[in-house]
């Protein structure tokens, strides 16, 4: 042992490696799966440190105030707390989001709806349109209509919430992200109020069967709002609401993606070409996540663009 550790042991202070090792060992005695990387992100957030600082500088020292605070993060963690919500953010796309009580944690699986509406908007840039009006319902933080903003800069957004608090999420995560004079954020119920003329449709509804919530993992049974889960007895509730009430929100030749759950994509599809959406526009109608499944549902309506 070196002089530096024995003073270190007489101070009661403890170096930064061995108290990583400690968090990954308590996480996984109580059967976290993802202990290691959760514990360097607890240990980073508590230290207001970087990932990289954390590897590269194991020798630095931890007082007693800090390992403290490390132990309640801990605890939170144990309690199945995810670790999104401790720290207070998601890293989504190419950004990371606040998060609160009112908002969805943000999936990576999430991701495809971005991809999908940029293969639509690149088809629509070949008709000659660029500054694109995108509708989000349901935004909750905001990521999907910022992330869109952020790869198209002619773009202007409305994200809709019904929950105060996701708005107040969403126009904070805007303005982080330097997009907050090309966005709106309304507080509402769906489309009711909201004019007419959008391009691109984003909309990342419950569709959780409200007899499946309790079997949830606690991750998101006891952190995810509620509201944004229970899509009712056969979890296709919002889709029958929405789709039905689509066609006068779009331009002609505009697009509707939907995230969709396991086992949905067929009968979300159906309910579109029973609206006469169109689900054979040029693209797949049906895309399918980081898993392999389909994960995204996507149409046009109001007519179809002959470019496409």
């Amino acid at each position: 042992m070196s002089l530096h550790d024995r003073d270190i042991l007489k101070t009661g202070l403890r170096r930064v490696d061995s108290v990583l090792h400690r968090a990954r060992d308590v996480l996984k005695t109580q059967g976290i799966v993802s202990a290691e990387l959760d514990a360097r992100l607890l240990v980073c957030h508590v230290l207001d440190i970087s990932l990289e600082h954390l590897i590269c500088s194991p020798e630095q020292v931890i007082d007693q105030s800090q390992m403290e605070k490390i132990d309640n993060v801990l605890a939170r963690r144990i309690a199945h707390e995810p670790v999104s919500r401790i720290i207070g953010g998601r890293d989504f796309w190419r950004s990371t989001f606040v998060l609160n009580s009112d908002t969805l944690d943000p999936r990576p699986d999430s991701e495809v709806l971005i991809e999908a509406a940029l293969e639509c908007a690149a088809l629509l840039k070949k008709t000659g349109r660029d500054d694109f009006r995108i509708l989000d319902l349901g935004t909750g933080s905001g990521c999907l209509l910022i992330s869109m903003l952020l790869e198209l800069e002619n773009a202007f957004g409305i994200g809709v919430d019904v929950a105060p608090g996701a708005l107040s999420a969403a126009r904070h995560n805007a303005e982080l992200a330097g997009v907050d004079d090309r966005c709106a954020f309304v507080c509402g119920d769906w489309m009711a109020s909201l004019g007419t003329g959008f391009d691109l449709v984003l909309c990342n509804p419950p569709y959780i069967r409200t007899a499946d919530i309790e079997g949830l993992e606690v991750e998101v049974r006891s952190y995810d709002p509620k509201r944004a889960l229970d899509g009712g007895v056969d979890g296709l509730e919002v889709y029958a609401h929405l789709i039905a009430d689509m066609h006068p929100v779009l331009n002609r030749g505009g697009w509707v993606l939907f995230e969709v759950g396991e086992g949905q994509a067929g009968p979300v599809s159906a309910l579109l070409g029973k609206n006469n959406f169109n689900l054979n526009s040029g693209l797949s109608a049906q895309l399918p996540d980081l898993s392999g499944l389909v994960r995204c549902v996507r149409a046009t309506g109001n007519g179809v663009l002959t470019d496409c």
